[in-house]
C-alpha cells in the first residue's frame, strides 16, 4: 500500500509541474520574454519535450519502488487484456493522425520559426475544430485510448496500481480543462459539438455514425 502512496504522490507531483507549464501565467511570461513568434515556434515541442524527460524520471522513481504484491492474467483473460491495450494504441495513433502528428508534436511551428517562415506559425491554440475519424463518437478519443492501455495491462501490482489511478484522475481532470478552453475558442460550434458527442465512452447514437 506504501508503494501505491508514493507512486501515486509523486505522478500528482509530475502532474502538478505539467499543468504549471502550461498555465496561462508560465505561457504568458514565455511569450513576453522571448516574443510571439519565438514563443509560438519552440513553445509546444519544448514542452513536449520537458514532459518526456519529466516522465521518465517518474518512471525510473516508480520503477525503484517495491512491487509489494501482484497479480497476473494469464490465458484467455490475459489476451483479453492486451486485446484492449491494443486497441488503445489504435485509438491513439487515429486521434494522432486527425490532429495532425507534426502540429501535436510541435513539429510544424518549430521547422516553420527555424527556416523563418514566420507566416505559418500558428498560435498554441489554433486550429480548427476536429470532429472526424474517432472525434466523431468521443470528444477525447486520445484520452480514451490511454484508460484503454492503461488499464489493460495483465499484469499488476501496487505501484502500478497507483500509477493508473493517478493517471486517469489528471487525465479526467485534463479533459475538462481542455473542454474550457476550446469552448473559448469555438464557441456555439462546440457547445453543439459537446452536447451531441459524449466524452470518453460512445453511445449508441454516435456509435451509429458508423
Amino acid at each position: 500500500m506504501f508503494s501505491f502512496v508514493k507512486v501515486f504522490l509523486a505522478f500528482a507531483l509530475y502532474a502538478t509541474i505539467h499543468s504549471l507549464l502550461l498555465s496561462e501565467v508560465v505561457r504568458g511570461g514565455l511569450e513576453a520574454a522571448f516574443g510571439p513568434r519565438a514563443y509560438r515556434g519552440v513553445f509546444r515541442i519544448a514542452f513536449n519535450g520537458l514532459a518526456v524527460l519529466l516522465f521518465l524520471v517518474f518512471l525510473g522513481y516508480a520503477a525503484d519502488q517495491p512491487a509489494v504484491w501482484e497479480l497476473a492474467f494469464s490465458g484467455v483473460f490475459a489476451a483479453l487484456f492486451w486485446a484492449l491495450r491494443l486497441a488503445g494504441l489504435v485509438l491513439i495513433g487515429w486521434s494522432l493522425r486527425e490532429v495532425g502528428l507534426a502540429h501535436f508534436l510541435g513539429l510544424h511551428n518549430f521547422r516553420s520559426w527555424w527556416g523563418g517562415d514566420t507566416s505559418s506559425v500558428d498560435s498554441i491554440d489554433s486550429g480548427g475544430l476536429v470532429t472526424s475519424g474517432p472525434y466523431r463518437w468521443v470528444r477525447h478519443p486520445m484520452y480514451a485510448g490511454t484508460f484503454l492501455f492503461l488499464w489493460g495491462n495483465p499484469e499488476w501490482t501496487g505501484r502500478y496500481l497507483g500509477f493508473c489511478v493517478a493517471a486517469s484522475l489528471y487525465l479526467w481532470l485534463g479533459a475538462l480543462r481542455e473542454e474550457r478552453r476550446v469552448g473559448k475558442i469555438h464557441g456555439p460550434a462546440y457547445t453543439d459539438y459537446a452536447a451531441r458527442t459524449p466524452r470518453f465512452l460512445p453511445h449508441l447514437r454516435t456509435a451509429a455514425r458508423l
